[in-house]
């Protein structure tokens, strides 16, 4: 998306199109914050599901289950930031 987003936004600069670079440019930030959200809101959802399949002993899915306090936000700012980095 990061490619895709930057490419055309290059295009669109180079055609004279401000307008269309800026509003292709936000439009693309705007995906990424979405799929960001609903890439978390699935990890969020299935957290259960996903500690047991690394593992069936409960103190190691306690751990599991405190590693994903801190990791639903770096996946999150992560496509956040992947989303808009060739853009701006």
């Amino acid at each position: 998306m990061q490619q895709a987003a930057t490419i055309c936004v290059g295009n669109y600069i180079g055609a004279k199109n401000l307008p269309a670079a800026k509003m292709y440019a936000k439009m693309s930030v705007v995906c990424a914050f979405t799929y960001a959200i609903i890439s978390v809101s699935i990890l969020i959802i299935f957290k259960e599901p996903m500690i047991y399949l690394f593992s069936s002993s409960e103190e190691v899915n306690y751990q599991i289950r405190l590693v994903f306090g801190y990791l639903w936000m770096a996946i999150f700012i992560d496509y956040i930031g992947r989303g808009g980095q060739g853009i701006i």
